[in-house]
């Protein structure tokens, strides 16, 4: 199977869906390759969406589940989840200002990144820059490892920032192809996970995220940031 090290290519969309599809790997053929490239411009222009769907994290024998949902405009992002993992209700804020995480008590985090926030507020190790281009089929800018596209030009399976990361299915969306189910794994020495009681708990960490929906327009007002 052909592997590649390249710059990522970085890319935004929008939109919702309705089938899904499974994904089946191949090797990096110069055509799928081509239709990945020509893919990934088209997408590169669109910066505003929203997705909805679920949320799992898990370290050795621990983890949690939230539903979330996830709403981008430029520079600005939302993140709202709901239940166990998430408290009851959290919600995240990040823009160029910097995050806010406010959880059901109130309790107010304020950080550089959404990442730092998130670490304080509740406790899990999610790389959200990086997460952010991965739940949309993309990688994140910078070095790229061991891409896998399918026949479709749709991303597989690539490593990047410590971090393997699974497309498990799409969603057909008019004539784009959104995932519907993304897993992500640490590698080995990538994070170190500590509960809240100062326990180590190792450098296991994965996060599975099945998204039910993507639309084409956050609908919050102005940030609050």
């Amino acid at each position: 199977m052909t592997r590649w090290r390249i710059a990522a290519v970085a890319g935004v969309f929008m939109l919702a869906g309705c089938a899904r599809l499974p994904v089946e790997p191949l090797s990096v053929s110069s055509d799928s390759f081509s239709r990945w490239l020509a893919h990934s411009e088209q997408l590169l222009a669109l910066s505003t969406w929203t997705l909805s769907g679920r949320m799992a994290v898990r370290t050795g024998e621990r983890g949690g589940t939230a539903t979330v949902l996830w709403q981008r405009m430029g520079d600005h992002h939302q993140l709202m989840l709901f239940g166990p993992f998430g408290g009851g209700r959290v919600r995240i804020v990040e823009n160029t200002a910097g995050a806010e995480l406010r959880d059901n008590k109130e309790r107010v985090f304020r950080g550089d990144t959404a990442e730092a926030v998130l670490m304080e507020g509740v406790g899990w190790h999610v790389p959200f820059r990086e997460l952010g281009f991965w739940v949309r089929g993309l990688p994140a800018p910078g070095v790229l490892d061991d891409l896998i596209l399918d026949e479709r030009g749709r991303a597989a399976h690539f490593s990047q920032s410590g971090w393997e990361v699974d497309y498990r299915a799409y969603r057909e969306v008019d004539d784009l192809m959104l995932p519907a189910k993304v897993f992500i794994a640490a590698r080995p020495g990538t994070v170190r996970v500590t509960a809240a009681d100062g326990t180590d708990l190792g450098d296991q960490l994965s996060v599975r995220i099945s998204i039910r929906a993507w639309n084409d327009e956050p609908e919050w007002a102005q940030p609050s940031r």
